[in-house]
């Protein structure tokens, strides 16, 4: 028998039965009597064997699998034979079986699986195409199998599905949009973009299986990624609910590549995604936010990729977090346009099979230190990071890969810090080696800057810095969740930095690396939040699907100079689980001690390092007299007489303004709208006062910095046009705080 490797894993049997023009049409005879040798051969006489549809079995079944027996087989052994033509050779094909017992399967004479026990799921063999030229003609074709039961439930069947005929074709190239390496904090050498044109179809009716979607099919559209098909840039535009969508796109893997593992990296995918490659399943992840990949080299066929991805997002359902996706079929209020399916560039990456997967980088006293984790065995292996500071070499460090797997230092020569006004990075690259050998390389870079509390003052570097943040929801007019381009991130910040803001909450939506990077290197403080409506915060189980989304947020972003604090929650209600909010709040600390954390924002507090609260009150002097006594020593303004009791941490007011101005035009926002530009100007003023000057304040977040569809609160509109002169709201924001001084 010659050897074919098995790459697949196990497949459900609902998945793999009706799959319309997948598996291909076979006739089957079979008998329980030993038949002649060569009966596996296509010229075999089987004329007298019996007619029958697969699968084969008895009724001592599990009952998914029972619901497949459609011939009943009783007897030790069964010998069945199928005929099946193809109008041509194919470039590649899934053989998938299941059987109970031992089975024996070939094609066209020749034995391709030997299996022994049993399974109660599907296996899938890939024939590649060189086994392809050799076992399959054009014509007719034979496959046969014996199977051999010894006690208990007993089944056969098997099926083949073939992909294409003669060579693959690649989509058809087309302008890559966001071309950049969308992790700048984790680079390999190696990558490939997979944005662009990928076919695509909308699946109303969840029959995308049964129309072979997941093996070869083509799709009916054409959609360009990464942005979501609500999108305009998508070329879709469809803003309806959208349940079920495919992707597919077939590529070629470099050559120099095939000798290493490949890995396909997709940076979000709303909501819950699977993904085949060549018609196998390589994985599955959930949750709408976080960054996953699968190692796919397995899976390749010469080098070739059929990619295919189905986006489940039912937006509904109360363990589904969605942020500010609309639950209706339109926008109203503070809710706007969904985003399904990929929103985030597609890439492939060239790795070792041993590699450095991740590396959690704190500051230190004049260091970093360095706590890296790695994919496969690192015995006798060495770990190397070296620091650069505008390309000179900074500081370096080695160690058995074990012994760093504990965490390193890496010391720095004359040490620069990370600030708002000086946000200077070091390089930092990541080696592993067996003596001279390079085994795997990552390029990353950190800010060496510290956070601290000092009674009601948060420092930075051990300084007080009144934090003057904006809210920015991540949304954009032809991109929706998506930014156009990787300039419109950097605007986005310059824009708020014009105005006199110094950082911004990223409120409910995981923002991307690229907007990270560049508040990174602008010098732009954020405090990472989830987008956590949607969920039911009653509901263990819930609250367990959020967390571990949360901590893979944690994970990727957990690098960045410029976030100074975590949010896992916003406003999260009275009949909230506590242990729940609490929970995360402590694994969120365990996981970085390095930052304060927020446990919920606004409302209902449990156990925080942050208190604040949410205040929209449109009367400058209303919204002083809130915080008197604060300022006199007695407990802060409260949303809800729930909240936690304040233990004199650092507090804010982390929401307020939302002042709408749209004059002319139909919109949401908080509060009575001014009538003049002078009377908005006068309200903007006496909000920001009664907070900046405020001797116990130590921040604000206002509300907001562009408008959103129907929300017009924004200090620019949604194109981003500026609604006054940035020079009077920047002078405003500029004056010295209280807890400055």
């Amino acid at each position: 028998m010659k050897a074919i490797v098995c790459v697949a894993a196990t497949i459900s049997c609902a998945a793999v039965f009706g799959a319309g023009p997948g598996p291909v049409a076979i006739d089957w005879r079979f008998t329980i009597e030993k038949p002649a040798d060569g009966w596996q051969a296509p010229g075999f006489d089987d004329a007298a064997w019996k007619e029958g549809v697969s699968g084969f079995g008895n009724k001592g079944l599990p009952p998914a699998q029972q619901a497949l027996v459609k011939t009943p087989w009783e007897t030790p052994d069964i010998w069945i034979r199928g005929r099946f033509a193809l109008d041509g050779v194919p470039w590649w094909a899934l053989l998938r079986f299941s059987h109970d017992e031992d089975v024996e399967i070939s094609i066209n004479g020749e034995a391709v699986v030997r299996r022994t026990g049993f399974i109660t799921t599907y296996q899938d063999v890939l024939l590649r195409a060189e086994e392809c030229k050799r076992l399959l003609r054009a014509g007719e074709n034979v496959v046969a199998a014996h199977c051999r039961q010894t006690t208990g439930g007993q089944f056969i069947d098997v099926r083949l599905i073939p992909y294409g005929k003669g060579a693959p074709r690649a989509t058809p190239a087309s302008e890559v949009p966001r071309p950049e390496h969308p992790r700048p904090d984790w680079r390999r050498k190696d990558w490939l973009n997979l944005n662009g044109t990928w076919e695509f179809a909308v699946d109303r009716e969840a029959k995308g299986r049964d129309l072979g979607y997941p093996w070869g099919a083509e799709l009916p559209k054409r959609i360009l990624v990464p942005y979501p098909p609500e999108s305009k840039l998508s070329g879709i535009g469809e803003t309806d609910f959208l349940r079920h969508v495919w992707y597919r796109k077939t590529i070629r893997v470099p050559e120099s590549w095939l000798a290493r593992r490949v890995l396909l990296h997709f940076g979000a995918v709303d909501y819950a995604a699977t993904v085949w490659v060549n018609g196998i399943e390589v994985g599955g992840h959930t949750g709408g936010f976080s960054p996953f990949a699968f190692d796919i080299t397995d899976a390749l066929v010469e080098g070739w990729a059929d990619i295919v991805v189905l986006a489940d997002d039912p937006d509904s359902g109360p363990r589904q977090a969605r942020g500010k996706q609309s639950d209706r079929r339109e926008s109203y209020g503070c809710i706007y346009t969904r985003t399904t399916g990929i929103w985030q560039t597609v890439y492939l990456e060239c790795a070792s099979r041993i590699r450095v997967a991740s590396a959690r980088i704190f500051p230190a006293r004049g260091a970093f230190r360095i706590e890296p984790r790695f994919t496969g065995s690192t015995e006798g292996l060495v770990f190397e990071a070296i620091a650069t500071a505008s390309g000179k070499r900074a500081g370096e460090v080695r160690a058995g890969a074990c012994e760093a797997a504990a965490g390193i230092l890496l010391p720095l020569a004359e040490p620069r810090l990370w600030s708002p006004e000086d946000p200077f990075l070091y390089d930092i690259g990541l080696t592993l080696r067996r003596g001279d050998e390079i085994i795997d390389q990552v390029e990353t870079y950190a800010g060496l800057r510290t956070i601290g509390i000092d009674g009601p003052r948060v420092l930075i570097n051990a300084k007080s810095v009144f934090q003057r943040l904006v809210l920015d929801q991540g949304f954009y007019p032809d991109g929706i969740y998506t930014a156009p381009a990787d300039e419109d991130l950097r605007r986005d910040i310059e824009i708020s930095k014009g105005l006199g803001f110094n950082g911004a909450r990223l409120h409910m939506k995981v923002f991307e690396p690229r907007f990270l990077h560049w508040a990174d290197r602008l010098g732009y403080l954020v405090w990472g939040e989830f987008p956590n409506w949607g969920l039911d915060h009653g509901d263990p189980g819930a609250l367990a699907m959020h967390l571990a989304e949360w901590m893979d947020v944690l994970d990727r972003d957990i690098n960045h100079p410029a976030i100074i604090g975590w949010c896992p929650f916003n406003e999260t209600p009275g009949n909230q689980w506590p242990a729940g909010i609490r929970a995360a709040y402590r694994i969120t600390k365990a996981i970085d001690p390095s930052r304060p954390v927020i446990d919920t924002s606004g409302y209902v507090h449990v156990e925080t390092d942050i208190d604040d609260c949410h205040n929209y009150d449109q009367d400058p002097e209303a919204l002083r007299r809130a915080f008197e006594p604060f300022a006199r020593g007695e407990a802060p303004w409260h949303n809800s007489a729930l909240d936690a009791p304040h233990r004199g941490q650092p507090f804010m007011v982390s929401e307020f303004g939302g002042t709408w101005w749209a004059p002319g035009k139909p919109g949401w926002g908080y509060g009575n709208a001014p009538k003049t530009e002078e009377e908005f100007l006068a309200r903007f003023r006496g909000l920001v006062e009664a907070l900046l000057f405020h001797p116990k304040m130590f921040g604000f977040c206002y509300t907001q910095l562009y408008d959103i569809e129907q929300e017009v609160n924004g200090l620019y509109t949604y194109d981003r046009k500026p609604k006054f002169d940035p020079a009077k709201i920047r002078a405003i924001l500029s004056q010295a705080a209280a807890i400055e001084k």
